[in-house]
């Protein structure tokens, strides 16, 4: 039996899948696409139903809606355009993309020349495109309503200077304890006895290590290990598969809403000078296929990356935001620590049209959701450190003088 699908024009906003009661609408940025498809799949994920072409274009956000699809249905995207890395450009429709706004994955990357848009040994390198479908070797990404009755739940908005701040693994924190149900889990860092143990510390917010989807690096995967640190995301949207105890997006709002009441805020640490699709040679898993001069910050030849950023460009510092509202809005946390900064606040593309360059993290504090606490480490050589907001010369003191 064959399964048909209808796609209707939709909307251009907001970005990813959303779901309305009715149907979804998807809506993906690419300024340099020429078409742009979704690909539905089975309930098991195994079966791909259909690929649909977006059929709408506002600006540079390709769109469509189909009625009748629901909350679990399984996707990944399509990029048609020029392969031709000597320009930036690196579309390649044979790989199945990750949608940049997915709200949750069902897993991870396994790792296979497949995952490559070029042909892995050619002597031209990644200048050969490799024609080889990689959606066997991809998770899928998942409609999700994020919806969430938060009651009464009010985030305790202790000020900075009062803060006592309680840096945690997911997995680490709680793998080891007996006494906790679902042990590495983000329900088992919220389990009564790891609040207790928080409470009795006077401790008024956690800060948890990258919990946004990650890779696994191959390199690792090879000896038998797994990426146990998370600063390779994957999913800027997505909390990582494998600390969800039943695959719910909930989970990660159920231990926010306790953590609340406890009286402790959640601080996620983010990193947005990278992705995990690494250089030229590295995988085309998402940012890289949707629209690689659009996403990355390129050398004179477009070949080539710039090493110190993933989010210089405009479209990029404009999403990032909108990253920390949506996920602020559906999930709850109280603030985020950006590590490595550098590059955030230095749009190539304003260099190249001479308009006038912001710190990235004064656009953060005019957003006015949760706190922003950020982290210069050894990556802000060339950003104004006295522009920051007064969150970050506290933390920037305190990380001075810590041994």
């Amino acid at each position: 039996m064959t399964t048909t699908f209808t796609m209707t024009a939709g909307r251009a906003a907001p970005l990813g899948a959303s779901f309305d009661g009715d149907g979804v609408n998807f809506a993906v940025f690419s300024e340099n696409a020429t078409r742009m498809q979704v690909c539905l799949f089975s309930e098991d994920g195994k079966k791909e139903l259909a690929a649909i072409d977006l059929p709408e274009r506002d600006g540079d956000v390709w769109h469509g809606y189909v009625s009748g699809l629901r909350p679990g249905q399984q996707y990944g995207l399509r990029a048609h355009g020029p392969y031709a890395p000597e320009q930036g450009h690196r579309f390649n429709p044979h790989k199945l993309l990750i949608d940049p706004y997915a709200k949750r994955l069902t897993g991870h990357p396994t790792w296979d020349d497949r995952l490559m848009g070029y042909v892995v040994g050619d002597e031209a390198e990644d200048l050969a495109m490799d024609t080889r479908d990689s959606a066997p070797v991809m998770p899928r990404c998942v409609v999700e309503d994020p919806s969430f009755s938060w009651g009464e739940d009010t985030p305790p908005q202790t000020p900075i200077q009062q803060s006592v701040i309680y840096e945690a693994h997911v997995k680490g924190f709680t793998a080891k304890r007996l006494d906790v149900d679902a042990p590495g889990t983000f329900l088992g860092m919220a389990s009564d006895p790891m609040l207790e143990y928080l409470t009795d510390l006077g401790i008024t917010a956690i800060e948890l290590l990258p919990a946004q989807a990650f890779l696994n690096d191959r390199f690792l995967t090879e000896k038998g290990l797994t990426n146990y640190w998370g600063y390779q995301t994957l999913g800027f949207f997505a909390p990582e598969p494998r600390y969800l105890h039943r695959a719910q997006i909930s989970e990660f709002q159920q231990m926010v809403a306790r953590f609340h009441t406890a009286g402790i805020e959640v601080i996620m640490d983010v990193v947005y000078n990278h992705t995990c699709e690494g250089n030229e040679l590295g995988p085309t898993l998402a940012f890289k296929g949707l629209d690689n001069a659009s996403y990355y910050r390129l050398t004179e030849d477009p070949r080539y990356y710039i090493n110190d950023t993933g989010t210089g460009n405009c479209e990029c510092r404009t999403c990032i935001p909108c990253r920390f509202r949506r996920f602020a809005t559906d999930r709850g946390p109280g603030g985020y620590h950006r590590s490595h900064v550098k590059g955030i606040g230095t749009c190539s593309n304003c260099r190249r049209t001479g308009q006038k360059r912001e710190i990235f993290v004064v656009r953060i504090g005019q957003q006015r959701v949760g706190i922003d606490v950020a982290g210069a480490a050894e990556a802000a050589l060339n950003i104004a450190v006295g522009r920051f907001s007064g969150t970050y010369q506290i933390v920037n003191l305190l990380r001075r003088i810590a041994p």
